[in-house]
């Protein structure tokens, strides 16, 4: 499996240079008229929240008990809120032969200064208070502080590397002779004219290096340096060390059979191993290198800048475990993030949270996002290369800024935000080699601020200092844990006046509350009455005054559903199904595990349930239900109506011996088949190792679907089956379940552990009728080989071809999309899943969509790993029907399910 960076190393990899090239005329050389040097002008002081710092004249950092905080030179608290690209000169397009926001901005404003005093008074009213990466120095001194690059790193690595410079960043050779050297003297030329401008916020050392080298780590591409190289005689040199000189115990690991350890310096590939010791030995290497690239850059800036921080190097969306070392030697540790949310529930999908409060751990220093975006998809660009997750419109940008702005300014440890960017790329793409042609700008390229996102900012921003220093109100609710009584309380540091909204069974109240700092109380929603017999759902709602400021709204709302039970004359299971939101729910799939109902169920017939669907009424119906055996039992609610409960009940052990229907359409034909639920057809021939070779939307093809394994065994492995050993399809009245189970055969006769492994996997497929999905499970992964061997990942593998043709469509973050056929082809997958859509070198599309984050389960030889994921769906079908399914699919559906003890038997 291709695996790619879907950063933007090329892009800023031109900004270093550009900021490089822009120290000669650095706006701390302030020019006058005559062309005379004068001194930068003094920093103004400010007025100040009520957090105050040590004054030093310079930015620096501080922590106040669990908060850190930028402070200025005047002592007083400060968050960077920045912008890349406030640059004049951008964006050059190779197409064009120049660059068409600065052609535009000659007819608008006849000069730079006149652009430059526009742009930082709308950036300044937009609450701004920073100049980020690539910023002119026309904008400086006109109120906003700014950030410079140093790009040491890369400009060494075209000297000497580990891994070259190409169209990337390369990495430098951090063990030459010359390092320190070069450092020193860029360090010189760069920092002299800044040493005492109190405007400079601090260094970027680099943007994007390679941290995981060409080949996956900078140890192997060490190895493939020339023997004289220092950087592999350093790596040979640690090597020796670790190991005590014993070439014996090295061989041991590494299972190579060198007599000395001067042998691996003749070496032009890394040896190989699946040892848990060999990796321990690869992240070693890069730590040193991580020691050694930091210690010169940052040694080399103080010398000359004492007075500056250094603002890390912007690692490419992670890095290897290297943060110690960052943290170790840099002010603020930064890192360039492009993250996936979900619009409706105003939440990260991706686990963003978990990984900064790691990275945070490791390094030990606050840090910075120095890059993140949305790219709207109605802007009139074409918005397919660049990084980031696409949304719609500019007001799902806006919606997107705000919840994404607002998480790092509540993050405790986050000092600062660079948002991506000033200004759109060109439409016809900057390079051949870097066709970036994305909506990210606050500004189009004729220079008209899109109204949504600045007036986001302008509001979020002006909050910013109360949100961060948690002076907000941050209200929330929940059951207090005895019937009908809700929690609401207010755990920020200001008051709030809270509306708060109740459903009792879908009659609707509201209240207004105040909740000073701190405060809880209890609601009770029933006023001390008893419920009547049968399932009752009551929802709790509460609604700060300033829900701007809220560090926390995914807590503003909450349910009970309970069930108060009424003797029955069959054993019976009680099955509440909730609708919790404002819409009626319609013919809505659901799914119940058999370990809930507690109880036994031998038969494989159709089980049979009976269902209130008016509250306290006597109007019933039979739901139409089907049971995987060992499973779970399918069944379809016809409607569930607003902020109401559904009573379903199951009874273990009765069946229906009448035939049912079976709307979804079966045909196998050898070891494949042909699927069709009256809108998906799904085909999958007679060999190979794909789920369904072909699927087809009213007869027009989108695409095919496939499991991957992810191995580690001294190296990567992404394994596509190479056959499917069996399928048990069951077809019932709710749904086609197809069970398949596929293998990679491997290579068991090779002798070193360095291989792909035999495999086996189980899949789990339901396809139900009349519906633009299906979903998929990985019931279980099992070692086949006779090696153990390590799982780290496993994939619901895409592969589009709208209209037959695997490189069209534009790629919109979760799913493609084709103006053609107006069709989607894509995915909503639980939070535990990386969504990853990419064109490979061949310009076709593939769709990574794999378990994260990383696993690292050895598997001993018929071992297996089984896992307990919530299905992901496949999509297919225009826009608004990819948003529909994708909403019942996502945990922000408003349907909740809750199964209660069995009725006594009267």
């Amino acid at each position: 499996m291709a695996k790619h960076v879907f950063h933007t190393s090329q892009r800023l990899a031109m900004i270093c240079v550009l900021a490089v090239l822009s120290v000669g005329c650095a706006a701390s050389d302030v020019v006058s008229g005559k062309g005379a040097t004068m001194s930068p002008p003094s920093y103004p002081t400010k007025s100040s929240i009520g957090i105050f710092g040590k004054k030093t004249g310079f930015f620096h950092v501080q922590r106040f008990g669990d908060k850190w905080w930028t402070i200025d030179p005047a002592g007083n608290a400060f968050f960077i809120i920045g912008t890349d690209h406030v640059n004049y000169n951008v964006h050059w397009c190779e197409a064009l032969g120049y660059a068409p926001y600065q052609k535009n901005n000659e007819k608008t404003y006849g000069g730079e200064e006149k652009w430059a005093d526009n742009a930082v008074e709308r950036l300044k009213s937009w609450g701004f208070t920073a100049l980020a990466a690539n910023n002119s120095p026309s904008t400086r001194y006109k109120g906003l502080p700014y950030m410079e690059f140093a790009a040491l790193g890369q400009g060494f690595s075209s000297i000497d590397y580990i891994t070259e410079r190409t169209t990337w960043t390369g990495f430098p050779n951090v063990f030459s002779a010359k390092w320190q050297q070069f450092c020193d003297d860029e360090a010189t030329k760069q920092c002299t004219p800044h040493k005492d401008d109190p405007w400079l916020i601090g260094y970027f050392l680099d943007n994007e290096l390679e941290w995981y080298g060409k080949t996956g780590s900078l140890f192997n591409d060490t190895f493939k340096r020339p023997s004289d190289h220092t950087a592999k005689i350093a790596l040979v040199d640690m090597l020796k060390t670790r190991y005590g000189g014993d070439i014996s115990a090295f061989n041991l690991v590494w299972q190579t059979n060198a007599s000395s350890f001067d042998d691996l310096l003749k070496l032009m590939e890394a040896p190989k191993s699946a040892s848990p010791k060999a990796q321990e030995d690869v992240i070693a290497y890069a730590q040193l290198c991580a020691d050694r690239y930091f210690a010169g850059t940052t040694s080399a800036i103080r010398k000359i800048d004492p007075n500056h921080m250094i603002l890390g190097c912007r690692f490419a969306g992670s890095a290897p475990d290297v943060w110690a070392a960052d943290g170790k030697y840099c002010d603020i540790v930064s890192v360039n993030c492009y993250r996936n949310l979900d619009l409706v529930r105003g939440v990260m999908t991706d686990g963003f949270e978990s990984d900064l409060a790691g990275w945070h751990t490791k390094a030990n220093r606050p840090m910075m996002i120095t890059e993140w975006s949305f790219p709207g998809l109605d802007a009139g660009l074409p918005s397919v290369h660049g990084a980031g997750m696409r949304v719609r419109t500019q007001a799902d940008r806006a919606r997107a800024f705000t919840v994404f702005q607002k998480l790092l300014f509540s993050t405790p440890f986050i000092v600062g935000s660079d948002y991506f960017m000033w200004v759109d790329e060109p439409a016809l793409g900057i390079a051949k080699t870097f066709p970036e042609d994305s909506n990210y700008g606050l500004v189009d390229v004729n220079d008209k601020p899109y109204g949504p996102i600045t007036e986001a900012a302008t509001k979020l921003h002006a909050r910013a200092y109360d949100i961060h220093s948690s002076n907000v109100a941050d209200v929330y609710t929940k059951p207090s844990g005895k019937q009908g009584v809700f929690v609401v309380g207010n755990s920020g540091k200001a008051s709030a006046k809270c509306k708060v909204t109740t459903w009792v069974d879908g009659r609707k109240s509201e209240r207004t509350v105040s909740l000073v700092g701190g405060e809880s109380r209890n609601l009770d929603l029933l006023n001390g009455e008893s419920p009547k017999p049968g399932g009752h759902l009551l929802i709790c709602r509460i609604e700060s005054d300033d829900p701007l400021a809220e560090p926390n709204s995914a807590d503003n709302e909450a349910h009970d559903l309970f069930y108060v039970p009424e003797p029955s004359s069959a054993r019976r299971i009680p099955v509440l199904v909730a609708n919790l939101t404002d819409q009626e729910a319609l013919n809505v799939p659901m799914s119940i595990k058999l370990s809930d109902l507690r109880m036994s169920f031998s038969r494989d017939a159709t089980m049979i349930g009976e269902t209130d669907i008016s509250l306290g009424g006597n109007v019933h119906m039979m739901v139409p239900s089907q049971v995987i055996p060992g499973d779970s039992i399918l069944f379809q609610v016809q409607i569930v109506e607003p902020r109401k409960c559904a009573t379903l009940y199951v009874y273990p052990g009765v069946h229906d011996d009448a035939e049912t229907d079976t709307p979804v359409k079966y045909t196998p034909a050898g070891s494949g088949f042909e699927a069709d639920n009256g809108i998906l057809k799904l085909i999958r021939g007679d060999s190979g190792g794909n789920a369904f070779d072909r699927i087809e939307y009213k007869s027009t093809e989108v695409g095919g679907l496939l499991p991957i394994v992810n191995q580690q065994a001294g190296q990567g492995f992404w394994l596509r089956p190479d056959t499917v050993e069996d399928i048990r399809a069951t077809n019932g009245p709710v749904a086609l379940v197809l069970d398949m189970t596929f293998r990679w055969s491997g290579d068991s006769s090779a002798k070193t552990s360095v291989r792909p492994h035999a495999f086996r996997t189980k899949y789990r497929f339901v396809v139900y009728p009349n519906q633009p999905y299906l979903t998929s499970r990985c019931l279980w992964i099992e070692n086949a080989d006779l090696e153990p061997w390590s799982l780290r990942s496993y994939f619901h593998y895409l592969a589009p071809s709208i209209g037959g043709d695997p490189s069209v469509g534009q790629s919109r973050g979760r799913y493609w999309y084709d103006d053609k056929t107006n069709l989607c082809y894509g995915v909503s997958a639980p939070a535990n899943f990386r969504i990853s859509l990419w064109k490979d070198p061949a310009g076709k599309w593939r769709g990574d969509v794999h378990r994260f984050p990383f696993l690292d389960v050895s598997l001993k030889p018929g071992q297996r790993f089984t896992p307990d994921d919530s299905p992901v769906y496949v999509i297919t079908g225009d826009e608004e029907t990819f948003d529909r399914v994708s909403h019942i699919a996502s945990d922000s559906s408003g349907l909740a399910v809750k199964v209660c003890k069995m009725d006594a038997v009267r």
